[in-house]
């Protein structure tokens, strides 16, 4: 699939974005996570999601989206995509995150519940929850992090991919990505590493997040912030069957946050579910939307 990116700028900001499918469609904006930021595309070509408006966007860091202010809060992440949307005159969507993404897409949810319809989560990065509350996610990754810092960028970088992928990362790489998948992976994982772990690590999972989301008419413009109802439109999470406990923790973790979600458990994936078995995933997401 050849995919011609646009830029948006708002607030000095500059955002690669291309919109695919049908766009007149309902829109869905797809929030990749950390390293590769072309993983959501083996989602764009499937059936399931031919009657859809796709956005794909680049976040800060990644390919040819702004680098000069790296070190940004999750809720400044959300900010970019809603300040995306803006520019793009949209202000009801369906949010697709994956790993970090699904945390952008949390925190998104959180400060702009009118634009939502539906959330569909692929294993998105929480922390702050567990038994004490503590758990960070920068566990995971540093003996990553200590590889890359002392030097050793292609032993850190081919972990990553062995971790979330699988040992035939190269060969799903080249065969559901552009050509330039794993070369731009490698430059982008400085942004992944350095940035965006850190901003994670100072991000908790806030536990009233249910709570504090109002229940909200988008046919209606008017919108009360303090209103406490569930979110009641549907949810989705999604997990790979090879993806580990951490996985099943999260689906957990969701699930006791919306009360309304659909669990998809995708066969023969990792946590770059998408890459592995875009099928699953996208009929996953199809459902969501066909039933909100």
């Amino acid at each position: 699939m050849n995919i011609e990116m646009e830029k948006s700028v708002v607030n000095e900001v500059e955002l690669e974005y291309s919109i695919l499918g049908k766009k007149e469609e309902e829109p869905i904006i797809f929030i990749h996570g950390g390293i590769i930021a072309d993983a959501n595309i083996p989602l764009f070509s499937e059936p399931s999601l031919k009657n859809y408006q796709l956005i794909h966007y680049h976040r800060r860091g990644y390919a040819g989206s702004s680098k000069d202010k790296l070190r940004v809060s999750i809720s400044e992440q959300a900010l970019d995509c809603k300040n995306l949307l803006d520019y793009l005159e949209i202000n009801h969507v369906h949010i697709v995150g994956h790993s970090v993404g699904g945390t952008i897409a949390l925190q998104f949810t959180l400060e702009y519940p009118h634009y939502v319809n539906t959330i569909s989560l692929l294993e998105p990065a929480l922390t702050g929850y567990g038994q004490d509350g503590n758990y960070e996610i920068i566990e995971e990754f540093m003996p990553m992090i200590e590889l890359y810092d002392k030097g050793k960028k292609q032993k850190a970088i081919d972990i990553f991919m062995r971790t979330t992928i699988g040992n035939d990362y190269l060969k799903l790489m080249e065969e559901h990505l552009l050509v330039d998948a794993y070369d731009l992976a490698v430059i982008d994982a400085k942004t992944y590493f350095h940035y965006e772990i850190p901003s994670m690590k100072a991000w908790k999972l806030p536990l009233s997040l249910n709570a504090n989301i109002p229940n909200i008419d988008n046919n209606n413009n008017s919108f009360n912030l303090n209103i406490e109802r569930p979110f009641s439109k549907s949810v989705l999470y999604a997990r790979g069957t090879d993806s580990g406990q951490r996985a099943k923790e999260r689906e957990q973790v969701i699930s006791n946050l919306f009360p309304n979600t659909k669990i998809l458990v995708v066969e023969n994936a990792k946590h770059m579910l998408q890459i592995m078995n875009p099928s699953k995933v996208a009929e996953g997401i199809a459902t969501i939307l066909d039933n909100q």
